[in-house]
């Protein structure tokens, strides 16, 4: 597979993750990681569009990087 292929999909899995429901309470509702965090939500899509960013210029050591600090 190519370099950019997975690396699209890493970040297209962390953005939709951070939309995701963390916890579906039937009468309270769902329980996102945007919603319980939005400040580290923010951040983690911001790493994500850095390493999209720089995929697209051939330059892969930031997508590492930022997956060391996605890592809980």
């Amino acid at each position: 597979m190519n370099k950019r292929l997975i690396n699209a999909l890493g970040v297209a899995a962390v953005v939709i993750g951070v939309f995701s429901p963390l916890i579906s309470i039937p009468f309270a509702g769902s329980i996102s990681y945007a919603y319980q965090q939005p400040g580290e939500g923010i951040i983690l899509i911001g790493l994500a569009a850095v390493s999209f960013l720089c995929s697209l210029a051939n330059v892969y050591w930031p997508s590492f990087v930022s997956s060391i600090f996605l890592t809980p």
